[in-house]
């Protein structure tokens, strides 16, 4: 009598511990309201779907770089085949001004008639002309030879247009007399000259120069 009393006074039915546990941790693992199963893999979706963005905007930073270095090489291609273009024409339009000059002025046209004629130039040494014609010549292909110095012309060219004019008021003795003759009081006078004649010779074209002056030795430079 006395434990059923007791019993009354404790609630009722004695307690289940384990089930009791057993039921809480069963609700606790069941979802709560607005909760779903498949939350953690969505999670791992978007895990990827991030870093997958992040890759691409790693790619296309990487895409915009080497399309930049790609343009611009490019760029400077385009640029350089302008400036050789351009610096081309300056070419031509030079060779084409002196060659016209050349014809206009005729600056060596009574030098190289003598001279081809294998008869005297200069006034000393019999010739008709003062050392004013013989200088006009002279400077023209000094400039010409100037040009080829500083790049603005190359010899090829020089020669294709004055090669054998030149070679001609340089290599016969009594012009090449008269070139050393001034040098030597005006020093580094047609420097420049000589040393484009001396390049001009060395070509295949005009091997032999010399002897064919060699006849003209009936005017000796004085």
């Amino acid at each position: 009598m006395t434990i059923e009393i007791e019993k009354k006074a404790e609630g009722g039915v004695p307690k289940d511990r384990s089930g009791d546990v057993s039921r809480k941790t069963d609700k606790e693992a069941l979802p709560t309201d607005g909760q779903d199963f498949n939350e953690p893999k969505q999670s791992t979706l978007q895990r990827h779907l991030s870093k997958i963005r992040r890759n691409w905007r790693i790619f296309g930073v990487g895409g915009s770089i080497a399309a930049f270095a790609i343009s611009t090489l490019l760029s400077w291609h385009s640029f350089q085949r302008s400036l050789e273009s351009a610096e081309n024409v300056a070419v031509v339009s030079l060779s084409r001004d002196l060659r016209r000059e050349f014809r206009e002025k005729d600056p060596c046209g009574n030098v190289l008639t003598l001279v081809t004629a294998c008869e005297p130039v200069y006034k000393s040494n019999g010739g008709p002309l003062d050392y004013y014609e013989i200088n006009d010549c002279l400077n023209f292909f000094e400039d010409v030879a100037f040009y080829v110095e500083q790049g603005a012309l190359s010899a090829e060219i020089v020669d294709h247009f004055f090669g054998t004019a030149v070679l001609e008021v340089t290599v016969p003795q009594e012009m090449a007399t008269y070139i050393a003759r001034v040098a030597a009081q005006e020093p580094g006078a047609y420097d420049s000259l000589v040393a484009l004649s001396t390049t001009l010779q060395s070509r295949k074209r005009h091997r032999g120069i010399e002897q064919r002056f060699q006849v003209c030795v009936n005017h000796q430079p004085r």
